[in-house]
């Protein structure tokens, strides 16, 4: 969504948002920057009248609710912008299409008394048959010329309201299915590339965690924590190529989708980024020192014939738990993951 508000108007729905975001355990990110200022700013009430319950209640938001609420009241709303959008377009190259045809049924008809009117003069004609014939195409001139400029008005107008379109259908398409920390494809995103066509089957899906991430963003802040996520998306975007699609899932886990790629291939692309990802060093905001040490364990599952996404996500998540309780910083496919009622919560 585009906000329009004023910079001093912005400046004051900030300065009472954070107030707001300062009180609950949540952390400062876009995400949660995002659900506080629109509500502030008055811009989504169905997301308000949830947030006036918490408050109300007395509840608090971490970090998964702050995950719920931006899908479901901020995500969810740009996509179906999106789609609404996706409509008015439609409706205007329909709108288009139908005055193209009212003009060409105006110029058959413009035709038509040409030709009968050529077809008269190739015999006698007296003086009154041919003024006659004179006022006839004068008028059907002046219809025409009606026409032809009320269509070239009306096409000018919808050119540019086109464009117009087509500018929010950019911003609406990039809101909705692209992370805003990170660039990346969100879930929704990756769901939009599978409806449109890409093949599941036999794709290698990596799941990708940062180890220890909670006690990054404790003991060095979020604005750090924001860094290390940026910095991992980053390996993953530099490590893929073509068809192959990197995605922040939420929080500090990530994706990595290959298209039509075995096990062993997938895990050697994996070691890779494993390996750059931990040879990496990330710079702190508040003095001229780095942090080292930031690794990932990875999990990998390929799709098959029967799958659904979630089924190969699952086993992926399986694998990477795998991987976490073997030590983090590893690569683990899905041979040796456990049964998902096995899993507990590590970081």
């Amino acid at each position: 969504m585009r906000y329009s508000e004023s910079r001093d108007r912005s400046a004051e729905i900030l300065r009472i948002a954070l107030t707001s975001m300062s009180r609950q355990p949540a952390g400062f990110h876009p995400l949660s920057y995002a659900i506080w200022y629109e509500h502030t700013a008055g811009l989504n009430p169905p997301l308000s009248r949830v947030l006036d319950k918490h408050i109300g209640d007395g509840t608090l938001l971490g970090e998964l609710d702050v995950w719920r609420l931006h899908a479901q009241y901020v995500l969810a709303r740009d996509v179906i912008g999106f789609e609404q959008l996706q409509e008015q377009l439609r409706t205007l190259l329909a709108q288009a299409a139908s005055r193209a045809k009212d003009a060409n049924a105006e110029a058959a008809q413009f035709g038509s008394t040409l030709r009968n009117h050529q077809a008269q003069l190739e015999g006698p004609v007296d003086a009154d048959a041919l003024a006659g014939m004179l006022a006839t195409l004068l008028t059907s001139t002046h219809r025409m010329e009606s026409v032809t400029a009320d269509l070239s008005q009306k096409l000018d107008a919808s050119a540019r309201e086109v464009e117009q379109l087509v500018e929010r259908l950019a911003q609406a398409q990039s809101e909705a299915m692209i992370d805003a920390l990170t660039s990346l494809k969100n879930r929704r995103g990756l769901e939009r590339a599978l409806e449109a066509g890409f093949q599941l089957e036999g794709a290698a899906f990596l799941i990708i965690d940062i180890d220890h991430f909670k006690a990054v963003n404790d003991e060095c802040g979020h604005l750090l924590g924001d860094k290390v996520i940026r910095a991992v998306a980053h390996a993953l975007q530099a490590g893929i190529k073509g068809r192959d699609m990197a995605v922040r899932l939420g929080g500090e886990e990530f994706l990595v989708v290959l298209p039509d790629t075995s096990i062993e291939g997938a895990k050697s692309l994996a070691e890779q980024i494993r390996e750059s990802i931990a040879r990496g060093r990330i710079r702190r905001t508040d003095r001229n020192e780095y942090v080292g040490n930031i690794t990932v364990s990875i999990g990998i599952a390929r799709a098959r014939a029967e799958d659904q996404l979630d089924d190969v996500l699952e086993r992926a998540d399986a694998a990477m738990y795998v991987a976490k309780r073997e030590g983090r910083n590893r690569v683990v496919a899905e041979a040796l993951t456990l049964h998902p009622s096995q899993m507990r919560s590590v970081g």
